[in-house]
């Protein structure tokens, strides 16, 4: 087969034309043919990399898009992330726990309430106390059908139940105004036994309002450096308790008048309180009941954010009393005990707690427990 150099032309630009991809006519001849394709393969070159270029912008508008939404995802999650609390982790919310503590201190008046803030508190309380004492006792002998004296052991115990309201307002000039009126309920028992035998038993039982106090405190000193804050308190305990047919009262018998003072030192999470008082009670119906010094020495500690610890020791020295001006011996003057309690805010105004103490000698109560909740509002 003979071909001639213009056929070898033609198949070198069929050939280029299929190596391209292009799509052309086979028996399109010479130059024109060559030229035609030559101009559709640069045209489909560029078609080809103007969609290159599309898709790469393409690509990058998406990218950019995916990596702006991923920076706000972020940005949005950043709050979350400082929210999630670590393992065993807690919020401190500090004004509450400074609530816990100061509520504590008013609960003892060893702060005052600010200014046109009042305080209402309702407690209930129960305490024992028993007591055992040789007795002379004049016994019969059948044997001998006499009677004589024989040694015998008293046995005396007084169960308590009060419930008392309280009501405190902050006052100007650093004073604050409270009252307290109590109503009780006691049972009193009493047994005598005489040779391992009891020879008689009683009991009686009495209950009514008790006594109306009244107080007055005023802040002496604020706390700054090493000077502690110090608070004066006066209040007079009225004579409103009642008397029971059986002779038991539910009040003192006396008007008393008490004179206080407290200091508290503050090293947290510790505040220390000081409280040292005397009472003085009125002449009635010829007797003269014993004047009564109390120190008291304690410490708060805040627990938590919305506990307060409180621990106490109470000393007290009673005074002889006297009847138609003459003195009665006594024993067991110098009652001591020590206590401790426990108190929580609840919400923003409710204050819970808890007491009890226990004698630490014969002269004291055997135990002591109370129970009370108080809540804050302001007045003016």
């Amino acid at each position: 087969m003979i071909i001639t150099m213009e056929s070898k032309h033609y198949c070198r630009e069929v050939l280029l034309v299929f190596s391209l991809g292009v799509s052309v006519p086979l028996f399109a001849q010479g130059t024109e043919a060559t030229g035609a394709v030559a101009e559709e393969t640069d045209t489909a070159a560029t078609e080809a990399a103007d969609t290159v270029d599309d898709d790469s912008a393409s690509t990058d508008t998406s990218t950019n898009s995916n990596a702006e939404q991923k920076v706000d995802s972020t940005e949005a999650e950043a709050p979350r992330e400082e929210k999630r609390k670590a393992p065993g982790s807690f919020d401190i919310d500090e004004e509450a726990a400074t609530r816990a503590l100061e509520r504590s201190l008013v609960q003892i008046n060893a702060l005052l309430l600010p200014l046109g803030k009042a305080e209402l508190a309702l407690n209930f309380g129960f305490s024992s106390n028993s007591t055992n004492s040789p007795i002379i006792v004049e016994v019969f002998d059948p044997a001998t059908s006499e009677t004589r004296n024989a040694l015998g052991v008293a046995q005396f115990e007084r169960r308590n139940y009060e419930a008392t309201i309280s009501a405190n307002i902050g006052l100007p000039y650093d004073t604050q105004f409270g009252l307290n009126l109590p109503f009780l309920a006691s049972n009193i028992f009493s047994s005598t036994t005489v040779d391992s035998m009891d020879s008689g038993n009683t009991g009686l039982s009495s209950s009514g309002i008790g006594d109306l106090s009244l107080s007055l405190l005023k802040t002496v000193s604020k706390e700054k450096g090493r000077r502690p804050d110090i608070i004066a308190r006066f209040s007079i305990d009225l004579d409103t308790g009642e008397n029971s047919a059986n002779g038991i009262s539910t009040g003192s018998n006396a008007v008393e008048y008490t004179f206080g003072v407290s200091a508290t030192k503050r090293q947290d999470p510790l505040v220390f309180t000081y409280q040292l008082s005397h009472t003085i009670a009125a002449e009635k119906d010829n007797f003269q009941p014993g004047d009564v010094t109390q120190l008291s020495l304690g410490a708060i500690l805040a627990a938590s954010p919305y506990t307060s610890i409180k621990f106490s020791f109470v000393q007290a020295i009673v005074g002889k009393s006297s009847i138609n001006g003459e003195s009665i011996q006594q024993i067991n003057r110098a009652p001591a005990s020590i206590s401790l309690g426990t108190s929580s805010v609840v919400g923003k105004s409710v204050f819970v707690y808890t007491d009890i103490a226990t004698g630490v000698n014969d002269a004291a109560l055997d135990y002591q427990l109370t129970v009370g909740l108080s809540r804050q509002f302001n007045v003016f």
